[in-house]
């Protein structure tokens, strides 16, 4: 037994010190959120992906399944501590910040012109000129979700599809005294503006970032959106005060129930609407254009990855059209990410990924972006309370802008 154990010293001593050919896989960590029933369907997917890519790269892939709940703190623990991932899953609103911060670094030495070829989203992840992010989770669009049930029953056959045609739907519904909420937003929620103002403000031509980089709050654009937004609450009334109390999932709630017509949803919550036995249809409306938010989530390259391009390499195996067309029919539906990948969402909203006139937007990765996005959201609250006209929300927030950005 001494001996034994004499030899277990001597063997771990020689491989520390390279003299023995002994090699121990190298290994990769990666950190991604739950998008399956559980943090479980996620991490038994992905751990029997990565064995074909672990025998051919003699590495071991660590999966980490981080919560929703602490998803941004865990990454900023991580990197302070020394102890983040190679590869990592970020949103839109995270990237900006660990750009600044020098946590993720660029993937331009890495990208290949197949890989340009291929992927469909690509030129979303470019930030100041530079590949810092790999489009991963793209869809979930904004539409105009419609109880079809309610909408005949008050003489409406069809859906809005501009505008104008949802007031005069709304208007319509509201005087058939039926009992339900034409339309309804959650503004008592503490952040939901991907479904409450940007898809509006983005079928008005808007953008909250100009081609110097800089936000700019200040636009004919932003003034005729938040100008309806009032109208829908303060002239018309077709959405009712209950909204300023109102979450996003008393929202949704409400839509299942049966007592709201119309609202504006991610396509993924037709799941649930279908479930529920609501006869639905959708649009996806037009002002100046026909447009809508959608969420780009991204794969990024950290700054401590060891092998960035073994990290590189993995990125490209988790986006390969037979991972991805996997991933899609087994943990959680979302459009092709490329060309080689099989469409796996609902078949209605595939037209709004392939129509090249329609305008997909995502949340700008630029510094400071969330907290404009935020200051806005409480100024466009306080004017669903009467206490802010559109003008007034307009110049608090630019104020705001100019003050915390030192534009």
């Amino acid at each position: 037994m001494k001996r034994l154990a004499m030899f277990v010293f001597v063997l771990t001593l020689l491989v520390s010190l390279g003299t023995v050919g002994i090699s121990a896989a190298e290994a990769l960590k990666i950190w991604l959120p739950p998008f399956g029933t559980g943090d479980t369907l996620d991490k038994e997917f992905w751990e029997t992906a990565f064995v074909p890519f672990e025998e051919l790269h003699n590495c071991d892939v660590l999966i980490e399944i981080i919560p929703w709940s602490n998803y941004e703190d865990k990454y900023l623990m991580g990197f302070a501590g020394g102890t983040g991932p190679d590869v990592g899953y970020m949103s839109m609103e995270m990237v900006s910040s660990f750009i600044q911060m020098g946590n993720i670094t660029t993937m331009d030495a890495y990208i290949t012109d197949e890989d340009r070829s291929n992927y469909l989203y690509l030129e979303k992840g470019i930030i100041d000129g530079s590949q810092y992010i790999f489009p991963f989770i793209v869809g979930n669009p904004r539409v105009l979700m419609c109880n079809m049930d309610i909408l005949q029953a008050a003489g409406v056959e069809s859906v809005p599809r501009t505008w104008d045609e949802f007031v005069a739907v709304a208007l319509k519904i509201m005087d058939s005294d039926l009992g339900v909420h034409a339309f309804m937003q959650p503004w008592g929620d503490s952040g939901n503006m991907v479904t409450m103002f940007y898809p509006f403000f983005y079928q008005a031509g808007g953008r909250l970032v100009n081609e110097g980089n800089e936000i700019v709050v200040d636009t004919p654009e932003m003034l005729k959106t938040v100008q309806f937004l009032y109208d829908l609450r303060h002239k018309y009334g077709i959405v009712d005060e209950v909204a300023t109390s109102l979450k996003a999932g008393d929202v949704k709630n409400l839509f299942i129930e049966g007592k709201v017509a119309m609202i504006i949803e991610a396509t993924n919550f037709s799941s649930q609407a279908t479930n529920a036995g609501i006869n639905w249809e959708h649009s996806l409306m037009t002002e100046d254009r026909q447009a809508t938010f959608i969420a780009v989530d991204s794969l990024v390259l950290c700054s401590e990855a060891k092998n960035k391009e073994l990290a590189y390499a993995a990125i490209q195996y988790m986006t390969s059209g037979e991972v991805m067309s996997a991933y899609h029919s087994q943990v959680s539906m979302f459009a092709p990410i490329g060309k080689d990948e099989d469409y796996a969402d609902r078949a209605q909203f595939e037209y709004i990924y392939t129509d090249s006139n329609i305008d997909l937007v995502p949340f700008p990765a630029i510094e400071g972006m969330y907290k404009v996005d935020d200051a806005l959201l409480r100024n466009l609250q306080l004017m669903q309370l009467g206490q802010l006209f559109p003008e007034q929300v307009i110049e608090d927030t630019e104020s705001y802008v100019a003050f915390e950005l030192d534009y």
